[in-house]
């Protein structure tokens, strides 16, 4: 059935800071995606991520789909978006510095891109990492991320 959904693209999609929380240097990140478009559309996989500074420069991390510390490993999965309905994924991140991570970065902006589509969905969020890398899961249904 979601094979003549089309795809989801930035441009219908809103992205807001679903929940937040941070404990014994890893912090968690809830990104929800609302489709504020005309029509339904489908998702699959994983977004993409890049932290942005205030000037527009994409800061230097790496993404990674693994199971991060704060929150556990699932499969991805088709999903349709009805207009109004939200999907979300998790952002996990080590706000710490240790070892040889002697500073951390921390940008204004999280850029997010779909799978297969032109363009990014931007949102306005600091977003802090010491060890440059962005753990994220994939595209999962509702507000809520990936649920332990």
């Amino acid at each position: 059935m979601t094979a003549a959904v089309p795809g989801c693209v930035p441009a219908q999609l809103v992205a807001s800071l679903a929940a937040s929380r941070a404990a014994s240097g890893h912090a968690l990140l809830v990104i929800a995606l609302r489709n504020g478009g005309p029509a339904a559309c489908h998702l699959e996989g994983y977004p993409g991520l890049a932290l942005v500074s205030a000037t527009g420069e994409p800061a230097r991390t790496t993404v990674t789909h693994v199971q991060d510390q704060t929150f556990p490993a699932v499969a991805p999965t088709a999903l349709t978006v009805p207009v109004g309905a939200s999907v979300s994924f998790d952002l996990g991140v080590t706000d710490v510095p240790s070892g040889s991570d002697a500073s951390c970065v921390s940008e204004p902006t999280l850029s997010i891109t779909l799978p297969d589509a032109q363009g990014a969905v931007r949102l306005a969020a600091r977003v802090t990492t010491c060890d440059r890398r962005l753990n994220v899961s994939p595209f999962v249904a509702g507000t809520a991320g990936v649920r332990r």
